[in-house]
């Protein structure tokens, strides 16, 4: 008997070492999940998450007026411009496990707030320094150099592009695109375009590109006012997708994780087939870009348009990125 009770507590205290353990291991030294977790993409975990939401939460997102495009094209013609040969220094932000929020110093994955939990964490395209989030209840935050705040507490948005501190996009519950002029604090409601499912900020003549849970490919036309289709792989479904300044895209084709580039909308190449299983890409570069890969949750950089993948850090794991240059 009293041998028995040794075993016992020797495998209880061996259980609770381990769980201690799992929960303060950073984001350098971050296991893999489990095989069963491993095999979900994390876009698709996010969307069974925010399914659990009602319809009611975003009751004050579909009440809302419908955008004036002659807005959008004021508030863009007001923001200068950066030149593609002039624009930031490298952002990276990153989603690690437990919804905690990181950023890459150049060398290394640092937490700039240690109390964020987040779902989504988007960095500016337009290389304005602004990062914006989503975070629990689909709420939305945006980043002052010290702690997150909310534009406005009652805005719902499962998804988020940012092209600068005053213009984002996002998208809701049912679908619905949603734009924001004045860095958070108003939103109204793209109807004439609906079933979004991943949406990608870009420069002035690049401005949004949006895929649909069908995984068609659609660029906004700052003339027609429209979401237009646009090409995509053939014989691809569309998973993330990542706009680049001057015009052109990468996306990751939704069933294996393949990472396409297009310089014209028009014509695609598939650089490499042999790169990691891709779920999420990010950047504003037609050469520089950061990935994840949803079996491993490792974090991946290409300087060559995609034709090799390195691992900067090769023990960081992340669920979601979003890069600018």
């Amino acid at each position: 008997m009293i041998k028995l009770e040794r075993i016992t507590v020797i495998i209880v205290v061996f259980f609770s070492l381990f769980a201690c353990n799992e929960a303060e291991i950073p984001v350098e030294a971050n296991e893999a999940q489990q095989e069963s977790t491993e095999n979900l993409r994390y876009t698709d975990i996010l969307d069974e998450q925010f399914n659990e939401l009602s319809e009611e939460d975003f009751a004050y997102m579909y009440a809302l007026p419908e955008y004036d495009p002659k807005e959008l094209a004021l508030a863009l013609e007001k923001e200068s411009q950066k030149n593609v040969q002039n624009r930031c220094s490298e952002q990276v932000w990153g989603i690690g496990a437990g919804r905690t929020v990181w950023k890459w110093n150049g060398a290394s994955w640092g937490q700039p707030n240690s109390a964020a939990r987040l779902d989504i964490v988007e960095v500016s395209k337009n290389c304005d320094g602004s990062v914006w989030g989503i975070g629990k209840g689909a709420t939305v935050w945006k980043w002052n150099g010290a702690s997150w705040g909310q534009p406005n507490p009652a805005a719902r948005l499962i998804r988020i592009s940012v092209h600068s501190s005053n213009i984002a996009f996002g998208v809701a519950k049912n679908k619905t695109l949603f734009v924001t002029t004045n860095g958070g604090q108003n939103w109204a409601p793209f109807t004439n375009f609906q079933n979004a499912y991943w949406i990608s900020s870009g420069d002035y003549f690049n401005l949004l590109t949006a895929s649909n849970s069908s995984g068609e490919l659609f660029k906004y036309d700052l003339f027609s006012y429209q979401m237009e289709p646009i090409m995509k792989p053939a014989n691809t479904s569309i998973g993330s997708h990542t706009t680049m300044f001057g015009g052109g895209v990468w996306v990751v084709e939704g069933n294996y994780g393949n990472v396409y580039t297009s310089v014209d909308y028009i014509n695609y190449i598939l650089p490499n087939s042999n790169n990691p299983n891709f779920n999420c890409i990010s950047t504003n570069d037609s050469q520089k870009a950061w990935a994840t890969s949803h079996l491993s949750r490792r974090v991946w950089k290409t300087t060559n348009s995609g034709v090799t993948w390195y691992q900067p850090n090769d023990a960081a794991r992340l669920d979601y990125i979003s890069a600018a240059f």
